[in-house]
Formats: C-alpha cells, structure tokens, sequence
C-alpha cells in the first residue's frame, strides 16, 4: 500500500516538473520573439 502511494506521489511529482519546464520554454520563446520584434521596430523607426 505504502508503495503504490509513493508511485502516485512520484508520478504527480513528475508531470509538476513537465508542466515547469513546458511553462518555462514556451516563456523564454515568447521572451525571444518579444526581443526579436522590439529590435526591428527600433530599427524600422530609426
């Protein structure tokens, strides 16, 4: 019994940690887009 439990905890443990890391490459993609577009219209303006 006390086995099963920890499966469990260890499996909502590993999909927190891939929901984490999901979160944190969509951020830093949007991050570069965000970058990426503010150079431009810099550049667009002058």
């Amino acid at each position: 019994m006390i086995f099963i439990r920890k499966i469990i905890v260890s499996g909502y443990l590993l999909i927190a940690l891939l929901l984490l890391a999901i979160s944190y490459i969509i951020m830093h993609r949007n991050a570069n887009c965000i970058k990426r577009y503010k150079k431009e219209t810099t550049d667009l303006i002058g």
